[in-house]
């Protein structure tokens, strides 16, 4: 399946929108990663994050996503630019622990670092 990112405004400019379909993009990074299936999904989520934020951005600019926290995956980063292209990271692709609690994975740090 091929990504898409379609993105559009009203009519009067007041409200834009986005959405995203990045399996075959997740997709390469779980190979690249070789990760674990709760740890691609955790990576995943921080990539379309990367990808959603950079939407909007003007040529040259990027964005970078930082997830850190004490929990088996210590730390995830994706970086996307204005154009699209991400490129991510996981310190532990290998964790096996348990990452879900009910029905959501765990985050305790957030952190969005813009590139202006």
């Amino acid at each position: 399946m091929e990504d898409h990112l379609p993105k559009g405004m009203t009519y009067d400019g007041t409200l834009l929108v986005a959405s995203l379909i990045d399996i075959a993009t997740v997709e390469r990074a779980r190979m690249i990663h070789d990760t674990y299936p709760t740890v691609s999904a955790a990576l995943g989520r921080v990539i379309s994050g990367a990808i959603l934020l950079s939407a909007y951005m003007k040529e040259g600019q990027k964005v970078v996503v930082q997830v850190s926290g004490d929990g088996p995956l210590k730390e995830i980063v994706a970086e996307s630019d204005w154009s699209g292209r991400v490129r991510a990271c996981v310190k532990r692709p290998h964790s096996d622990q348990a990452l879900i609690s009910g029905n959501r994975i765990e985050t305790r740090c957030f952190k969005d670092i813009r590139d202006s």
